[in-house]
């Protein structure tokens, strides 16, 4: 199976907010999306790029962490810095840590992007 890197941009101004990997239509589909990622489209509505495609899974993961950290966590509403996507065996496991869980949940506190 392959992966891509993808992109989501404000549909009025063209501005990145928000950084995924996925496969298949993940890019297109709007359920499991974090509250800000949320308001940020109800306000701006969105448009799909991918940015990098015909990925193995690792390479996706790796490029994925990279491009957060190249715009910056603060500018995104991406809640962790890539690589641990709620699919991986690894952010199932960190979910069942008390301390871990906290630190996503209190994540989730910050503001859309405006």
């Amino acid at each position: 199976m392959t992966y891509y890197v993808y992109g989501h941009y404000t549909a009025d101004t063209n501005k990145l907010f928000y950084i995924g990997k996925g496969n298949g239509k993940r890019a297109w589909d709007a359920s499991d999306r974090n509250k800000y990622w949320q308001h940020t489209v109800a306000k701006h509505g969105y448009t799909v790029t991918i940015l990098h495609d015909n990925l193995p899974e690792h390479e996706a993961l790796a490029k994925e962490i990279e491009l957060i950290a190249e715009v910056g966590l603060t500018n995104l509403t991406n809640i962790l810095p890539g690589g641990e996507g709620f699919t991986s065996d690894v952010a199932r496991q960190n979910w069942q840590d008390p301390v871990i869980r906290q630190k996503i949940l209190d994540g989730l506190k910050r503001p859309s992007i405006s």
